[in-house]
């Protein structure tokens, strides 16, 4: 009865969206950077890679980093404690720290977290990005050390137009609240854009209440992004982008069960700043970026487990892209970063230790025919601890204009050093680990069947050796060791179309066997199937967003299983004149109940509405 009460809702979407008459065309060209750290059309690339507006996402009432990325079927996610917990990020089926995030122009990650990597994908508001892109396989050959799943990049609006303001206020469920302020402008030659965002949560328990936990976990957000740019000439120009993030959250016991604690809370603090420099001399295109990022956690449990955690980044990059005639173009950079941290948990500690990295990049790419791209990186890395590294990668697409037909191909190598936690904690680091490795390929087609619809199919194959696992050496002691290895295999399918100028739906459908290649299980919380469904329709005033997703069976810690689930959402947003937007969005319209990590929670069906006021 639940599915037949979700195909008739999605039904009622489309019929009830072609009401509502619009000329708009649907603009199809989309830039990608991130695979090739050049502008090529998405049409073109031979990678994988999925784009999310940051102002439409806005518009559906989506506030999370995370939800953004769920709503693509090869990108799995898990959260421990909703609201303020920690998530971890699975691109077609790697490790969470397997999966890099670049903020614009820097990499952002925690380098005293056990795997070194980000996790703060809950935390991350959507005010002030422009897009965001998923680029799948690894581009360690292009970014270095932690891309063997994938590369996420989001990209900090430029600021443009008069200057004016923006406020949010919105509310609903669980009782949470958000405000957020936001401005933007161009005055002369100097640009600027900033949001502040702040986001409570008050009555949602992480821990299952139907095995009796009752007690609320309260939930604080606080967040900033400032860039700053100046056009000194056409072709000479200088930015400045800051972040600042502080998340606090209490959270629940883990012993045999998820347990009310009354008393255990965290602290998140992130923040990073960007200078960048662009500079064009004819056909040379160079920036130099730097930057310096630091993550901060701090938490209490009890008299004995007061901890702390302190990590940062300074990083410097030096990069260009020379055309050398209308088929070739090469894109070659330099970067330095030097990582620390220390940290504090009784009775471990990771005395204060930093590591440096220096890479090598050059990237050609070529269009020898009108229709052909072929592009090839190679990557050197040296690293203080584990010495030198090679990667490279290659990819390919031809688009045949009589059948509207492209295939697409690709292959490279992936690393991820050791963090400093697995070098250097006192009772299980281990200074002689090496960097784990992968090997990736995929390839796929896309067809054009008439103006209206776009389907195709891609098949991934990755094979990760040198896995960093902790050993155990009898009772709780243990050792970092490179002994796990990994085998991920599937195919992600997908069909667009649109059912009018102004209605347009997405179906795709990831099937994947993600395995330890030691043991033969499966991989953690990685399920076989996911399946999801975005349908979208405008008017000139009203804007009406569906989405919904099937996660299938995945295994957890402990040999147990977390049952599959559909999980549908419902978003409206209406604009009253052109100073003023209200929207509602439903989550979890049919109220499934759904784990994402065994023993914690997800929210019932909620609600939540709010106004934008522009001044």
């Amino acid at each position: 009865m639940g599915k037949k009460l979700i195909f008739l809702a999605a039904g009622f979407i489309i019929a009830a969206s072609l009401s509502y008459a619009s000329d708009k065309k649907v603009d199809l060209g989309k830039i990608v950077v991130t695979p090739y750290e050049s502008e090529v059309e998405e049409a073109d690339a031979g990678y994988t890679t999925s784009i999310f507006d940051g102002a439409e996402s806005r518009q559906q009432g989506i506030t999370s980093f995370r939800k953004v990325l769920e709503k693509d079927s090869s990108i799995c996610s898990a959260l421990s404690g909703n609201y303020g917990g920690t998530a971890a990020v699975f691109i077609r089926g790697a490790n969470s720290h397997h999966t890099q995030y670049i903020r614009d122009d820097l990499l952002i990650y925690d380098p005293i977290a056990p795997s070194a990597y980000y996790y703060g994908w809950q935390y991350l508001p959507l005010d002030n990005i422009k897009k965001i892109e998923v680029a799948k396989g690894p581009f360690s050959s292009l970014y270095g050390s932690g891309s063997i799943g994938g590369t996420i990049r989001s990209f900090t609006k430029k600021g443009a137009g008069k200057p004016h303001i923006e406020t949010e206020i919105s509310g609903g469920s669980y009782n949470t609240r958000r405000e957020s302020i936001y401005s933007e402008g161009q005055i002369k030659n100097f640009f600027y854009s900033l949001a502040l965002t702040q986001a409570d949560s008050k009555s949602f328990s992480a821990a299952k209440e139907k095995n009796g936990n009752s007690e609320k976990d309260p939930w604080h957000n606080f967040s900033s992004s400032l860039r700053l740019d100046y056009d000194f000439s056409p072709t000479l120009n200088a930015s400045l982008i800051t972040h600042y993030l502080h998340n606090r959250y209490e959270y629940d016991r883990l012993s045999f069960q998820v347990e009310d604690d009354d008393d255990n809370y965290t602290h998140y603090y992130e923040g990073s700043t960007e200078a960048k420099l662009s500079h064009q001399i004819n056909r040379l295109k160079y920036n130099i970026v730097l930057g310096y990022t630091k993550i901060y956690r701090k938490g209490w449990e009890d008299n004995f487990t007061d901890y702390w955690y302190s990590g940062g980044t300074k990083q410097a990059k030096l990069e260009g892209e020379y055309a050398v005639n209308k088929i070739w173009k090469i894109v070659s950079g330099i970067n330095y970063l030097k990582e620390r941290g220390e940290g504090f948990w009784a009775p471990s500690y990771v005395p204060k230790h930093t590591a440096i990295s220096r890479g090598l990049f050059m990237e050609n790419i070529f269009r020898p025919l009108k229709n052909l791209l072929f592009s090839g990186t190679f990557r050197v890395e040296k690293h203080s601890k584990f010495g030198q590294h090679n990667t490279y990668s290659l990819s390919t697409s031809y688009f045949f204009e009589k059948t509207k037909t492209k295939i697409k191909a690709s292959l490279g190598e992936g690393f991820k050093a050791p963090s400093l936690y697995q070098l250097y904690d006192v009772y299980s680091g281990n200074p002689s680990l090496n960097p784990e490795e992968s090997q990736s390929w995929e390839a796929g087609f896309e067809q054009e069947a008439g103006k209206k619809v776009t389907y195709g199919s891609t098949y991934f194959h990755t094979y990760i050796k040198n896995m960093i696992d902790w050993v155990s050496t009898g009772g709780w002691s243990g050792k970092y060791k490179n002994v796990g290895k990994a085998h991920i295999e599937g195919v992600e399918s997908f069909i667009r179309f649109f059912v009018s100028p102004h209605t347009s739906a997405r179906l795709s459908y990831t099937y994947m066997e993600a395995k330890n290649a030691v043991d033969n299980t499966w991989l953690l919380r990685r399920p076989n199937n996911k399946i999801t469904l975005s349908i979208e329709s405008q008017s000139k005033k009203l804007k009406v967003f569906f989405d919904m997703s099937y996660v299938g069976n995945r295994r957890d810690s402990g040999s147990f299983t977390l049952k599959p689930y559909l999980l549908a959402n419902l978003a409206f947003n209406y604009t009253l004149d052109n100073k003023k937007e209200v929207f509602l969005r439903i989550e979890n319209i049919f109220d499934e109940a759904y784990e994402e990590v065994r023993g914690y929670q997800t929210p019932h069906v909620s609600i939540y509405s709010g106004i934008k006021i522009r001044w």
